[in-house]
């Protein structure tokens, strides 16, 4: 993936046939999207990563969340 993620990579990714599904993933996450040219579903890359939390708990080992 780019820079630029398109509404196709996030299919793949999240294995998402529907747009809401998308749409609610992202929203969820507190990951910012745009609609793009064709109405198409787009973020960055950085936005993805951003959402990333690392926790390091005392009981726990570190692991990663979305």
């Amino acid at each position: 993936m780019g820079a630029l993620v398109n509404e196709d990579e996030l299919k793949s990714w999240l294995g998402f046939d529907r747009r809401s599904a998308i749409e609610n993933w992202l929203d969820k996450h507190k990951i910012p999207f745009h609609y793009g040219k064709g109405n198409q579903i787009c973020t960055t890359q950085r936005a993805i990563d951003a959402s990333l939390r690392l926790t390091n708990d005392a009981d726990n080992d570190s692991e990663w969340k979305l």
